[in-house]
């Protein structure tokens, strides 16, 4: 097989030629060319379907209708001259023109699955898609196999951080262009800006451009950021925390339950008993009026029988206390200690 036979097979594989078109037509319809050409200018197939010409070095060029003549409407008007009646000779001249023109012209052949006017004649089987399962690289070798000895590492850079967050290989995440990261892995990028953040706000520790992975272990958790494999143990223990937690907090309440329950206890029964101090109270002091009342009657009575006038409370002072002086009497009450009985006194005067 020569060369150029090679060339233009690997371009039959993906295309139809015109001319291919044109002859299957012509044998599986057994139609006439003049029939053909009249098909073909029908449905308008250069419309609707890219036109590609070969040159001399077998390369396929678009034709762009909108600067070029339509080749096909030379091979629509060559197959239209070609009649049933024309002499052997005139349809061999013919055909052998057509052939030259036809030939060069090509159609991809998924254009031509897709046309429904050629597939309505039914000559022409689309093939059906062959599913071929082939084991990649990747697959071929576990995806998560660089996670085993990452994730016992002692130190994490950033990058391997961000890694870990977005499940990245470090090493595939440096094959790509850094200025394209964003596109390319924006999960990453986006682990990678939390981590940024997470160490201007202290919350994670970085020494010599490296985090310790227990700390970036603990950190992820109490972010409720679990990773299978990396931190997930932690999860159960901070589980068990929370709930050790939970129960000392609970018998803690129950304990300050019981001791403010103590403690009310304790203030209804001061309550009680400053209830019933203030009760006592009231009733002394409604004793002690009454006692006034008496002594003031007796007051009254006395400074009747002694003349003294209990109207002018003041005006007394003197005498009396001249007169308690002659008895002997000591610490004789103050000027209003005995004006504020006889005016009590006073008050018990019906007249």
């Amino acid at each position: 097989m020569g060369l150029a036979e090679i060339i233009f097979n690997s371009i039959k594989q993906n295309y139809f030629s015109v001319w291919d078109i044109i002859t299957l037509i012509e044998q599986k319809t057994n139609n006439d060319l003049y029939d053909i050409g009249l098909f073909l200018g029908h449905i308008n197939i250069e419309e609707h379907i890219t036109i590609y010409q070969k040159d001399k070095f077998y390369h396929l060029h678009e034709i762009d209708l909108n600067f070029n003549k339509n080749p096909l409407g030379e091979i629509i008007d060559i197959s239209m001259n070609i009649m049933p009646f024309d002499s052997d000779e005139e349809q061999h001249q013919g055909r052998m023109k057509l052939h030259h023109k036809a030939i060069n012209l090509f159609f991809s052949k998924q254009d031509i699955y897709n046309f429904k006017p050629i597939m309505d004649l039914g000559f022409i089987e689309k093939p059906t898609p062959q599913v071929i399962e082939v084991e990649s690289i990747q697959e071929a070798e576990p995806k998560d196999n660089y996670k085993f000895l990452l994730y016992k590492q002692h130190l994490f850079s950033i990058d391997e951080c961000a890694c870990i967050i977005s499940d990245y290989d470090p090493l595939e995440i440096q094959k790509y262009p850094h200025n394209d990261i964003d596109e390319i892995a924006p999960d990453y990028s986006r682990a990678y800006s939390f981590i940024r953040s997470a160490i201007e706000a202290d919350k994670l520790n970085i020494f010599n451009y490296k985090i310790d992975a227990d700390n970036f272990r603990e950190y992820l958790a109490c972010e409720n950021i679990i990773i299978t494999g990396f931190n997930d143990q932690l999860k159960n223990d901070l589980t068990i925390q929370s709930l050790d937690h939970q129960n000392s907090t609970i018998e803690h309440l129950k304990k300050e339950n019981e001791k403010l329950k103590v403690e009310l206890l304790e203030k209804e029964q001061k309550i009680k008993e400053l209830e019933l101090i203030q009760t006592t109270e009231d009733k002394s002091k409604l004793g002690s009026t009454r006692a006034e009342n008496n002594v003031a009657k007796l007051i009254l009575a006395l400074s009747a029988q002694a003349n003294i006038d209990t109207s002018r409370p003041y005006a007394q002072y003197e005498s009396l206390k001249t007169q308690a002086e002659l008895l002997g009497i000591d610490k004789f009450p103050s000027n209003e200690n005995v004006a504020s009985w006889l005016k009590k006194a006073n008050y018990q005067n019906p007249n």
